[in-house]
């Protein structure tokens, strides 16, 4: 039954891994990407390693290399682009939220959020615009 409408063709969950003096921490990357509702499976965080990382489902994953490269973490990605046209992004405000965060997933979901929550008074990407949701 394979190659029948709605079954298999799942796309492979894929990690994002930029450079730590990049500016961007993990922290700041996740909330951006749960902010969109992209859920982050996976992270990469060992305090030795030259570079951070986040693992985003597949189906997720081109939205959230847009985002990454709108927020300026673009530059220091060490992944490969799965868009090629995104290395062209300008770095600007986001779009607006959409009003449905990502589930949080993991015992480390929920610590980040919980530090986010304590320190930064929220789950936001502190500091980032966004685009204005106002009507002219």
């Amino acid at each position: 039954m394979r190659g029948r409408v709605g079954q298999g063709r799942k796309q492979p969950d894929h990690w994002f891994e930029w450079d730590r003096r990049g500016g961007k921490q993990g922290w700041d990357v996740e909330c951006i990407l749960r902010r969109y509702g992209v859920p982050v499976i996976g992270r990469r965080y060992a305090a030795n390693s030259p570079t951070v990382g986040v693992k985003v489902p597949g189906s997720q994953a081109k939205f959230a290399e847009y985002l990454l490269c709108r927020a300026g973490v673009g530059a220091a990605l060490v992944t490969p682009l799965l868009n090629p046209k995104h290395a062209q992004t300008k770095v600007g405000p986001l779009p607006p939220a959409w009003g449905k965060p990502a589930k949080t997933r993991g015992v480390m979901g929920w610590f980040v959020r919980i530090l986010a929550t304590l320190f930064v008074g929220g789950d936001t990407a502190k500091g980032l615009p966004t685009a204005s949701t106002k009507r002219r």
